[in-house]
């Protein structure tokens, strides 16, 4: 957090909310959204909680937006950037994302 109280990212990255059809959410995810990520699409996985920074537009499923994402703890942030690529899970794999920063 910053001083100002403003939540920080940990990491940047290109996240796809899956569309309905393949699987997805049928609701968009707004500010404030917390969800369990995954460094593997494969159940059960080892997941670590983050905050999706998406800005005050919501982010609907099958849209692409680069976001930051903020975790409980600093391994859950290490273990994603070390896959690269890791999903995000809401009762099932919702959405995926790529780390670019």
């Amino acid at each position: 957090m910053s001083a100002l109280g403003e939540l920080v990212s940990d990491l940047i990255a290109d996240v796809r909310l899956y569309a309905a059809s393949e699987g997805g959410k049928t609701n968009e995810i707004r500010k404030g959204y917390r969800c369990p990520c995954a460094a593997t699409n494969v159940s059960p996985a080892m997941m670590h909680s983050a905050e999706l920074l998406i800005g005050e537009e919501p982010l609907n499923p099958g849209e692409l937006r680069r976001v930051g994402f903020v975790f409980v703890t600093s391994e859950g942030a290490a273990a994603m950037r070390r896959a690269g690529t890791f999903y995000i899970w809401d009762g099932g794999f919702i959405g995926e994302a790529a780390v670019v920063e």
